[in-house]
């Protein structure tokens, strides 16, 4: 705690004043555009999310803010909790008085009383040492994207789906569809029942399904925000979202173009994606993914057998006294890979990243 009389935190926001805190946060983040961090990240300024947005003010009024969210992570039969460091933002008079580093050590330490094993976050290349300060590694990118064009529609069969928008006050029904088919997939954050209400009405998004005699078969979303673009989810039947696929690109004007994203784990999206437009297949450019190992025993414990599975004959050869012997950069880059070592072929993932767990664009806070 900051102990200046006219310094107030770091510590958890108030209701009341979470209107402060999403006013300086689009100042810096939104700054003309129409969207509002409000409505892009619902899930991080709930009541209940409320104690992990950690603030400071400075004559009573909030000058920084670092946010975080818990989410749970399912990936081939292991599971554990990840912090999601969500926008941060400084108010230009306060900078570099230490208070976005004060409140962020705030966030990892409440992370660590939580039990919450890794914590993750996307930035510029620049900001790389102000998170490295506080124990964060830039690791290899976890994804790839793929242009595509109205041109390309002919790769993509039509299935014959009868093709939909979701209204959820029409068929809200739907909306458990969705969740069974995204629950299918081999790596994914655990979404509770009401958060995929939340997800599946952001701004500036859509989501079209794929029906087959009533019955929902396959979903895409597909967003304009300025934060999420592109062909940012899909699952179901792969058939089905071939369809969705053509129905969306038949749509593009003849110079236009959208971005379909892929990870280096398997998904119903990636492997379509892949599979029909691999020639246009590119390493992700947006923000690097950042790390930080919060609790490296008890991660360790969690992804022990996954690890074992991988890399049965393989020859990684890294035993768990291994693991615990590392430093917390090193073990990050050992696990996910060091950050510009080059592109990752989708037949190599399972090899080379037996940790691989892209948070795909909907669930980034």
């Amino acid at each position: 705690m900051i102990s200046y009389q006219s310094i107030d935190g770091p510590r958890a926001c108030e209701r009341t004043e979470l209107s402060d805190v999403i006013q300086l946060v689009d100042s810096i983040m939104r700054s003309g555009s129409e969207q509002s961090v409000l409505t892009d990240y619902p899930l991080v300024y709930e009541d209940h999310n409320l104690d992990n947005v950690r603030i400071i003010k400075a004559d009573n009024q909030v000058v920084s803010v670092v946010p975080f969210i818990p989410r749970q992570i399912e990936l081939e039969g292991c599971e554990w909790t990840v912090g999601i460091i969500s926008p941060t933002a400084t108010s230009p008079h306060h900078r570099r008085k230490g208070y976005a580093s004060t409140c962020l050590q705030d966030c990892i330490n409440l992370m660590d009383g939580k039990g919450i094993e890794l914590s993750v976050l996307w930035t510029k290349v620049e900001t790389f040492p102000f998170y490295e300060s506080a124990g964060y590694c830039a690791v290899q990118n976890q994804g790839y994207q793929y242009r595509c064009e109205k041109n390309d529609v002919h790769r993509f069969k039509n299935d014959g789906d009868e093709i939909v928008e979701l209204e959820l006050s029409r068929n809200p029904e739907w909306l458990e569809s969705i969740q069974f088919m995204h629950q299918k997939e081999a790596s994914h954050v655990v979404r509770r029942t009401k958060e995929y209400r939340y997800l599946f009405t952001l701004p500036e998004m859509k989501t079209l399904l794929a029906v087959r005699n009533g019955i929902p078969t396959a979903y895409l979303v597909v967003s304009q925000a300025v934060n999420k673009p592109g062909l940012i989810e899909g699952g179901g039947d792969e058939n089905s979202l071939e369809s969705l696929l053509h129905f969306v690109l038949q749509g593009l004007g003849d110079t236009a173009s959208i971005t379909g994203y892929a990870y280096l784990t398997s998904s119903v999206l990636g492997n379509v994606l892949e599979r029909k437009l691999a020639s246009k297949r590119r390493i992700m450019d947006e923000a690097p993914m950042m790390i930080r190992i919060n609790q490296k025993e008890k991660f360790i414990g969690k992804i022990s057998k996954l690890i074992e599975c991988k890399n049965q004959g393989r020859g990684w050869g890294l035993s768990h006294q291994d693991l615990m012997g590392m430093s917390r950069r090193d073990l990050t880059s050992v696990l996910f890979g060091r950050y510009g070592d080059g592109p990752v072929q989708p037949a190599e993932r399972s090899e080379r990243f037996p940790l691989a767990f892209p948070i795909w664009l909907l669930d980034r806070s």
